[in-house]
């Protein structure tokens, strides 16, 4: 996913996208005219998850210029970015309601953590897929890990050999709708066994989404349910392979 900044002042978008890529680790361009922004979106197409801008004017020139990314994205048939809007302090009253309905997050513009932090919930927000969290995995030679994507952070998934490989089984089969036998085989385990290792995986998910704030619990993530007078097991997450 790509962020991108809209300010009229180029020196001043610029540094913005700088400092947004350095905390994020998203890389994040500017722009400096609407004509720019759009000329992004459509080079870009869907890779821009986000576009920042500065309400220099008079809020109801924002309210235009997200109308205007709406429809063009329409028009385009590509996916819409979501908005953050810095302000220069309370908005008139009605015009935050008026943001919100368009997809539009405000905050005041002069607080640099609070923009890192909105825009990295926002990530988070993006890349997750109906509220479930993202897994990456990251293959380096022969040595795989796991990861936890969090609002600002991932953190390492720290399974054990005896878990790793029902891990890797769900990974390159999520979204399918695994036997108890299919995952015993795969790990060279009982099926009697199978219970316990899935308990012990849910447990370090839970680990590691406590320190990076993720609020899914592992349970929900790792599901078992009961079809057809036996139990499948399902990965509710989004998974990313890097």
């Amino acid at each position: 996913m790509k962020l991108l900044v809209f300010d009229s002042i180029t020196a001043a978008g610029a540094t913005i996208a700088h400092d947004l890529t350095r905390k994020l680790g998203h890389h994040t361009t500017y722009a400096s005219s609407v004509d720019e922004v759009f000329g992004h979106l459509k080079s870009e197409k869907d890779a821009v998850g986000i576009i920042v801008f500065f309400l220099e004017a008079i809020p109801e020139v924002g309210v235009a210029f997200v109308r205007k990314v709406r429809e063009f994205c329409s028009l385009a048939a590509i996916r819409c970015p979501r908005f953050l809007v810095l302000t220069p302090g309370n908005l008139r009253r009605g015009y935050s309601r008026r943001f919100r309905a368009l997809g539009a997050h405000c905050i005041v513009y002069g607080f640099p953590e609070e923009l890192y932090a909105t825009a990295g919930e926002m990530v988070f927000e993006a890349t997750c897929e109906n509220g479930m969290p993202t897994i990456v995995v990251e293959r380096v030679a022969h040595n795989t890990k796991f990861w936890l994507l969090g609002p600002s952070d991932r953190e390492l998934i720290a399974i054990g050999p005896r878990q790793f490989q029902i891990m890797n089984c769900f990974a390159i089969n999520y979204r399918t709708e695994l036997s108890t036998a299919d995952l015993a085989e795969t790990a060279d385990k009982t099926l009697a066994s199978i219970r316990v290792y899935l308990e012990r995986l849910r447990d370090r998910f839970d680990e590691a989404a406590q320190r990076v704030g993720v609020t899914v619990a592992g349970k929900n993530v790792f599901c078992t349910v009961r079809k057809d007078g036996g139990f499948v097991h399902i990965l509710r997450a989004r998974v990313l392979f890097i």
